[in-house]
Formats: C-alpha cells, structure tokens, sequence
C-alpha cells in the first residue's frame, strides 16, 4: 500500500481504501480518560473550563480503574501516562494549527484553512487566551511533569 494521501490507501492493484486515519485512537480507554482530564481538554470548553488538581486528576483515573475489573485495569495501567502524553502532545498541535490558521495575519492557502468566523467574540477571546496560556513555560512545565514525576498517577 501506498503512503495515505487525503484518508485513502492504494493498494497493489490500483484500488483506493478509504480509511479515516484521525478516527483510529478513538475509543482508546487510556486516551478517552487523558482527554478527560488533560488541562488541554477541561480549560477549551468556556463552559467548563477548570484545570483539575493531580489528586483529582488521580481519583477520576482510580474510580475508572475500580469499575472495570482487576484484569483489564492491570492490562490498562502501561498504556495510561505514555498515551496521555502523546494526547497532551497531539492537543498541543492542535492547538498550534488553530492558532495559527486563524490568526487573520496568516496568509497561507491551503483548502482546509480552519476558520472562527462563526465564533462569538467571547468565545474567540477565550480560545486565544487559553491558548496562549498553553504554551506558557510554566503551565508546560506543569504539565509535563506528570510523567517525568515517574508514577504521577498514583496508581
């Protein structure tokens, strides 16, 4: 198969295999619980916007791995802080592109420009600052210290 262009695969034979390469980590248990409780996740929505504590952040990952069963927890557990990382990693680039693709300076091309052109000023006004507060060396550093703390979740 061929490298992914635009989410198809072209096989040997020239036939085209659609695939939605950006669906693939959904339903992670490991990911889902990241995004739940990530900083990068419960500070987007202006509704909720609230940087959760680490005891917190741990309770919410200890009910979760209670209810499931000792042999799925304990499967669970070596996946838990290397795919949170790779979730903090991937909203950050999310967030970058955001950033800069609606920033009105910006004069790229490309067709899939993002826009907030439907976004209340309010909204648009929150998106930038939490954004910006994102990529603040201290809350970097916060953050990345979950797992360079070793066992950080406390699990």
């Amino acid at each position: 198969m061929q490298s992914p262009r635009c989410n198809f695969l072209v096989d040997a034979e020239g036939k085209a295999w659609f695939v939605d390469l950006e669906k693939v980590h959904y339903g992670a248990a490991a990911i889902d619980l990241a995004h739940a409780t990530l900083y990068t996740s419960t500070r987007w929505d202006r509704d909720i916007n609230i940087a959760l504590s680490g005891e917190a952040i741990a309770q919410f990952y200890r009910t979760y791995l209670a209810r499931i069963g000792e042999a799925r927890a304990q499967s669970l557990r070596p996946f838990l802080l290397p795919l949170r990382r790779m979730t903090w990693l991937r909203t950050m680039a999310f967030t970058a592109r955001w950033s800069v693709q609606t920033d009105p300076s910006y004069a790229g091309t490309e067709p899939d420009r993002w826009s907030d052109t439907g976004l209340s000023p309010e909204m648009k006004a929150h998106t930038q600052a939490t954004i910006a507060d994102f990529y603040r060396p201290q809350t970097i550093e916060r953050i990345r210290s979950e797992w360079l703390a070793g066992d950080s979740l406390a699990l």
